[in-house]
């Protein structure tokens, strides 16, 4: 499924390395065994709808360009405009593109195998109508029909894969020019390695293949929470642990929290403090520093504690009116005091660089 206007955007995506953020909207035919939920209300012609077709389920699904694996060289002309609709595909924000619209199958040469007609603008089912003078067959109809044609070739190219393998398109005329070629051209080269990594497998070709890879899901999903509870339970989780304790501690002694661990009032006046120091102003709250203040003095002195600049001017206190510097000599002491206690406590901490 593609959208002709899109081509030239891929193309730049492709050249600046961005391209496998991009997505793609597929018809997707979905596993023998699939089991369809009731609750799928998405409407035709949208993604994620899920149909039946040849007594086989199918998908309109949206994927990224890095979870493409295999790109066959099989085609089958579909009309776009009928499987996905219009209105879905303006608010999808990848839209339809083709990334291998200059891709040859393998074995084929590059796109100046087509001559004189390289330049000519291709038409659909409905441009052919419009311009022999026919009239349009019924709109249901063609859809169905379609997909039916469509679900009948995936079916085919599944059996294909299957029996033998399905014959890949190469995809490296893509790029010709621009400094990703080489890279581009790399990368092809390993996706082609890792198809033939996979179809060297039994398993890939099993009957009971969905069977066993459900089992497989599963243990590998198990793995992963063993992984995830075996990190916990480390040191390395545990690395932070003794800072944790440390901390508390200094809590407890400043009466922040009580031996069985209580938030205590002035606990809670530090949970209240969240653009500064917590424990810097709490700490000139519960002495009184700023009982004595006017109220512009309050908020100049409670700026000093967002203000992240340091200021060496010996100056600059004597600027300052008598009881805004007092008051900054109680803040020294209490961060300096606050420090200490901190560091006396095991952590890290210079009660200078705190002050």
């Amino acid at each position: 499924v593609r959208d002709p206007s899109s081509h030239q955007k891929i193309g730049k995506q492709q050249k600046s390395g961005t391209v496998t953020n991009q997505t793609l909207v597929c018809f997707v035919l979905l596993p023998e065994s699939c089991l369809i939920s009731q609750n799928n209300k998405n409407k035709p012609g949208t993604i994620n709808f899920i149909g039946e077709a040849k007594r086989r389920h199918y998908a309109i699904h949206e994927i990224r360009l890095s979870e493409i694996l295999i790109v066959s060289s099989n085609k089958c002309k579909i009309d776009a405009s009928i499987l996905l609709k219009e209105s879905t595909s303006k608010k999808s924000n990848s839209g339809l593109m083709d990334p291998f619209s200059k891709a040859m199958p393998e074995g084929r040469g590059g796109m100046n195998d087509f001559g004189d007609f390289a330049g000519m603008k291709t038409r659909n089912k409905k441009d052919d109508d419009n311009f022999f003078g026919k009239k349009p067959a019924n709109k249901s109809s063609n859809e169905a029909d379609m997909i039916d044609n469509i679900v009948s070739h995936l079916i085919e190219s599944e059996e294909q894969e299957r029996s033998g393998s399905v014959p890949l398109m190469n995809i490296r005329d893509s790029i010709k020019q621009g400094s990703d070629m080489l890279e581009y051209r790399k990368y092809c080269n390993h996706m082609e390695d890792l198809v033939a990594h996979m179809r060297s497998f039994i398993s890939h070709r099993h009957p009971a293949i969905e069977k066993h890879y459900t089992a497989f899901e599963r243990k590998d999903l198990l793995r992963d929470r063993i992984d995830t509870l075996n990190h916990l339970l480390s040191n390395e989780s545990l690395r932070l642990f003794p800072d944790f304790l440390q901390r508390k501690a200094v809590l407890r002694t400043l009466g922040y929290v009580d031996e069985n661990e209580t938030v205590c009032v002035k606990g809670r006046v530090a949970c209240e403090v969240n653009t500064c120091e917590e424990l810097i102003a709490t700490e000139m709250v519960f002495e009184g520093v700023l009982n004595e203040l006017e109220p512009a003095e309050i908020v100049a002195a409670l700026s000093s504690l967002v203000y992240q600049q340091k200021n060496n001017d010996e100056d600059f206190d004597s600027e300052l009116p008598e009881r805004l510097r007092t008051c900054c000599e109680r803040m020294k002491t209490i961060a300096t005091n606050l420090g200490q206690l901190q560091k006396e406590h095991g952590l890290d901490i210079d009660p200078i660089d705190y002050c």
